[in-house]
């Protein structure tokens, strides 16, 4: 008798908790409390981003491009994998 009781309690107790959980967390004040701090976030985001310098752009000519396909065909050479199991 007693350890239904218990777990009738128990069970009671954790019903009522994530009640109060649901209930806090779809509630007008925290959703409204929770805009506020993203519109927050937002402005001192917009305002960092609008303090950040804007740099030159130097990457003039830092590709060249190199014809080496072909001396890379004649330069193979055979593999001696096979050749490590004799």
């Amino acid at each position: 008798m007693n350890r239904k009781i218990l777990k009738a309690t128990i069970l009671l107790f954790v019903i009522m908790f994530f009640t109060i959980i649901t209930n806090y967390y779809f509630s007008d004040k925290n959703v409204n409390l929770l805009k506020k701090n993203r519109d927050i976030y937002d402005k001192v985001i917009l305002n960092n981003i609008s303090k950040l310098p804007v740099l030159k752009n130097n990457t003039n000519d830092v590709i060249t491009f190199s014809s080496n396909l072909k001396k890379n065909d004649q330069n193979k050479y055979r593999r001696s994998f096979w050749e490590l199991f004799k």
